[in-house]
């Protein structure tokens, strides 16, 4: 299945688009629709990180304010927003340190708050 298909908020672009494409793909499970919209807006076409806001602009910048990608991403935009702040989150508390289980009482690795 295309990758492409599923880039961050396509369903928006697919809308103009749905006659031809609604038969060719399924429906995407949302916790990989987040995950990879926060890749894609966070990466920039050279592969470098960047802020979602300045990914934003560069996409809105290449294409012209009135192509369908920009009408697209301008109508998305809530929800990439919403899905680079959830994905970092996650992210973050995945970083937290975790202590030895030796100061744990159960024995277990414990999050540090």
């Amino acid at each position: 299945m295309p990758l492409v298909a599923y880039h961050s908020c396509a369903d928006n672009e697919a809308r103009k688009l749905f006659h031809v494409l609604a038969a060719e793909f399924d429906t995407e499970r949302p916790d990989l629709a987040w995950a990879r919209a926060y890749c894609d807006m966070t990466t920039d076409p050279d592969g470098r990180h960047l802020d979602v806001r300045d990914r934003l602009a560069e996409i809105h910048s290449r294409y012209g304010r009135e192509h369908l990608v920009s009408r697209s991403i301008t109508a998305a935009t809530p929800c990439i927003l919403a899905a680079v702040e959830a994905v970092t989150t996650a992210l973050e508390r995945r970083r937290q340190p975790v202590l030895p289980p030796s100061r744990n009482t159960l024995g277990k690795p414990r999050v540090v708050s």
